[in-house]
């Protein structure tokens, strides 16, 4: 799903597909993660690229990586990327319980 090179040496901010070039449909999706947030950029926010709105995702990569394990990636929509940035909206699942 993302390019493992500059995932690999996130530390901080918003990460968009103006920056990791990951959006692209014909590209397979080979890794798991899963939403846990969002947040709205300010002025104090660490971002690479442009955006507006982001999704606060967890990684399976351990506490160590990113920001605690976490990290932030562009949720703004648009025509181009109607998978999501990195593909992110493409194979949303959630469980479902009986009450």
């Amino acid at each position: 799903m993302f390019t493992t090179a500059l995932m690999m040496a996130y530390n901080r901010g918003v990460l968009t597909d103006e920056f990791l070039h990951c959006s692209d449909t014909t590209k397979e999706v080979n890794h798991g993660v899963v939403l846990v947030g969002y947040g709205t950029v300010d002025s104090n926010t660490n971002l690479y690229g442009h955006c507006k709105e982001y999704w606060i995702i967890r990684n399976s990569w351990g506490a160590r990586w990113g920001e605690d394990g976490f990290f932030k990636l562009c949720a703004d929509e648009s025509p181009e990327r109607l998978g999501g940035t990195c593909l992110v909206n493409q194979f949303a699942a959630w469980p479902l319980y009986d009450i």
